[in-house]
């Protein structure tokens, strides 16, 4: 047997040969872990670019969906339509109310066109 190209088949004693046996088993699980981690590591990236690409698929069909809100609205400008939908949405809190507390008073009306008057 030649090691670092000396003849050392004879030279070589139990006890180097195990500290090379150990060596080797050392090297060998050293390898084995790394393999294990690189694999554990390619696993995540993959759940992670799947993850990815299930939330960009999201996002445009939820852009897709907003533009075609958007158009219903019948507005060009996104703050227009933020403003009318603003709009829409106090008017139905005051209907809320009126239910409520009041009842609709058949003259001057507000700016959706009812004016809450209070029950007495």
């Amino acid at each position: 047997m030649k090691l670092d190209g000396t003849d050392v088949a004879g030279s070589l004693t139990s006890e180097d040969l195990t500290a090379i046996r150990r060596q080797l088993s050392d090297g060998q699980s050293l390898v084995r872990e790394s393999v294990d981690r690189l694999r554990q590591s390619q696993e995540e990236n993959e759940i992670v670019t799947r993850r990815r690409d299930e939330l960009e698929a999201r996002v445009a069909a939820l852009e897709t969906e907003y533009e075609e809100l958007l158009g219903q609205c019948g507005y060009r400008s996104h703050s227009l339509c933020l403003i009318v939908d603003n709009i829409r949405k106090n008017d139905q809190r005051r209907r809320n109310e009126r239910c409520r507390y009041g009842r609709v008073h058949g003259g001057a009306q507000g700016l959706l066109g009812f004016y809450v008057v209070p029950s007495y």
